[in-house]
């Protein structure tokens, strides 16, 4: 029950509660309780029930007759809500940190993959120059050979031109006539 009560008012209700259900230190299944000292129905004390006087609740009467009242107060609502306003506060610093942080690790693990994406391309750059190099000297090989092809094309032409331009051979009586 205490997870629902503040710490400053489980010490006064947790006690009378159990007290009112008849439970005892002996009859309770849990050791935390031993710690705390139960207050018995008939033993009720009347100073927890009602609010402290201001002699009763530690506060000081000065040398002028006024009351010093203590700083210290049960933690009213409205002091509750302000103690979890600054906590909630300090959470909102300590998320808005921590974004912060994952914001920058995700920078720099964008800085890492974009040099590792510049490796890759650089690798395919220096792949495709090779191609480029090894299509360049292929050309060249092909380009040769044309050439080469083309002096024989003339050679022959001029071989044939000189042929054709040859006096033809006589007919001879050595020939067999196959009319005959």
């Amino acid at each position: 029950m205490s997870f629902l009560l503040e710490d400053s008012d489980s010490h006064f209700f947790i006690p009378e509660i159990l007290a009112a259900l008849d439970f005892t230190e002996t009859s309770w299944p849990m050791d935390f309780v031993k710690d705390e000292p139960l207050i018995v129905a008939c033993d009720l004390n009347t100073k927890m029930l009602r609010p402290p006087s201001d002699t009763e609740a530690g506060s000081r009467v000065t040398e002028a007759g006024s009351i010093l009242k203590k700083s210290k107060r049960a933690a009213t609502p409205r002091v509750r809500n302000k103690e979890k306003i600054e906590l909630l506060r300090h959470e909102i610093e300590s998320l808005e940190a921590e974004l912060e942080s994952l914001q920058r690790s995700k920078r720099m693990t964008r800085v890492l993959t974009t040099s590792d994406e510049n490796s890759v391309w650089k690798g395919i750059a220096s792949r495709q120059s090779r191609d480029r190099e090894r299509a360049l000297r292929c050309n060249e090989g092909l380009k040769r050979r044309l050439t080469e092809q083309q002096l024989l094309t003339k050679s022959l032409s001029g071989v044939l031109s000189e042929w054709t331009s040859l006096p033809l051979p006589s007919p001879t009586n050595n020939t067999i006539n196959l009319q005959d």
